[in-house]
């Protein structure tokens, strides 16, 4: 930065919980990108994180991070197929009463601490529409610009779940929910100075929503490919595919029943022996009830990279939900080549992505088919494994990603 001008002051408020299953990864990417950002700017982080967890923080930016604890008592809002127009009208609030039942307890210690710091930007990371109320509170005590990271937009998961539902019911109802949530957000999306997302999808749905014209900036997903890094051996292969994810969320649940359902009894009868591991945490009872001698289900485990050793091959195939693009990048780091849907790469350009045949869903003789193919050759196999790793390590690394942060606050600068 050009010293005849001062540093700014960036602050980053970001709402944590390290027991959900992405909370460390999403910790270690935040405190990189606030590392990153410390040589160029002045810069502090306040972590909101559940009063019974702790977070992991690095000794080279502890003196940067503020941790707030708060009570994680929030309500759960009825979801059920048979709720009442009151509840679909209460889902207008929903994020608005979450801010206050989660967050209340932390408000008269962080709001005097934002204040003190005067920041010249502030990122709302992690947090989504619950730090709405926050914001206008804040704006009338700081001459400040106000900026948000927003990941995965609702109303394009809950789009994905009403096309592919089989219940007239629950997409009669899942349609009345994104309406309600999107108008929400058509509201308050004019409440930010910038937004940064992920795609070029998520980008165009608010710039959509965006009356004022909102600049909203995207930059990729980044992975942690040191740590994932895997060492392949073909003699530790005892598993044909594999699929990683948390079990309690749907998109995973939908991805591994559909897959159960069209492509395995095709790929037994061709391959008597095949193995499928469906590797998670939080197995549903529908999950569960798929273990047999051709599926394993492990529930969680302590190191999701044994079980990249032993697979040969995975699948990734997006039927709901939008948060599947990282799987994709954690995939490629620990070197598994991919068999998965152009959806599954939703926002990244697919020729430059190594590693991964995109094959569409529907073409269920082409996925038996290919998958064959790849299981039958070991040295096809093992060269696309090296190709997938070296992809997430060129392209894909959070250290060289930093979600572009110095970019997003230089671009919100003006």
């Amino acid at each position: 930065m050009n010293k005849s001008h001062p540093k700014k002051k960036v602050l980053i408020v970001s709402s944590l919980n390290p027991r959900f299953p992405d909370g460390v990864a999403a910790q270690t990417t935040l405190y990189h990108n606030l590392l990153h950002l410390m040589n160029k700017y002045h810069t502090r982080m306040i972590c909101l994180v559940p009063d019974d967890t702790v977070p992991i923080i690095p000794k080279e930016i502890e003196k940067a991070v503020d941790v707030l604890p708060y009570s994680d008592q929030s309500t759960v809002y009825g979801h059920s197929l048979f709720a009442t127009l009151k509840a679909i009208k209460d889902y207008i609030h929903h994020y608005e009463r979450m801010g206050n039942n989660v967050l209340e307890y932390v408000k008269e210690s962080l709001y005097p601490r934002i204040v003190q710091y005067d920041p010249d930007f502030i990122l709302f990371e992690q947090t989504g529409y619950s730090m709405i109320d926050w914001r206008r509170k804040l704006d009338r005590q700081l001459h400040t610009k106000f900026l948000i990271r927003i990941h995965d937009p609702y109303p394009l998961h809950l789009e994905k779940i009403v096309v592919h539902s089989k219940s007239i019911k629950e997409s009669i109802f899942l349609s009345m929910r994104k309406s309600c949530i999107t108008a929400f957000e058509k509201k308050y999306i004019q409440d930010w100075d910038g937004i940064l997302t992920h795609t070029a999808v998520e980008k165009q749905h608010y710039d959509r929503l965006s009356s004022f014209k909102v600049p909203v900036h995207v930059a990729p997903i980044g992975v942690d490919t040191h740590f994932l890094s895997v060492k392949h051996t073909q003699a530790a292969k005892d598993i044909d595919m594999v699929y990683i994810g948390a079990m309690r969320w749907r998109p995973n649940v939908d991805s591994v029943l559909w897959f159960y359902e069209n492509v395995l009894p095709p790929l037994i009868k061709k391959i008597p022996n095949f193995r499928l591991a469906v590797v998670g945490r939080n197995p549903s009872k529908r999950i569960l009830k798929l273990a047999s001698e051709h599926v394993i289900v492990t529930g969680e485990v302590e190191d999701i990279r044994e079980y990249a050793k032993r697979s040969k091959l995975s699948f990734c195939f997006s039927l709901s939900g939008s948060g599947i693009k990282k799987k994709i990048m954690e995939l490629l780091a620990m070197g598994l080549p991919v068999v998965c849907d152009k959806e599954s790469l939703e926002g990244y350009d697919a020729q430059r992505v190594r590693g991964v045949i995109v094959i569409d869903k529907s073409n269920i003789p082409g996925i038996i088919d290919t998958t064959i193919g790849l299981l039958e050759n070991p040295k096809l196999l093992a060269g696309m494994s090296r190709d997938a790793a070296e992809t997430a390590r060129q392209h894909f690394d959070y250290r060289k990603i930093s979600y572009d942060f110095e970019t997003y606050v230089r671009s919100s600068e003006s």
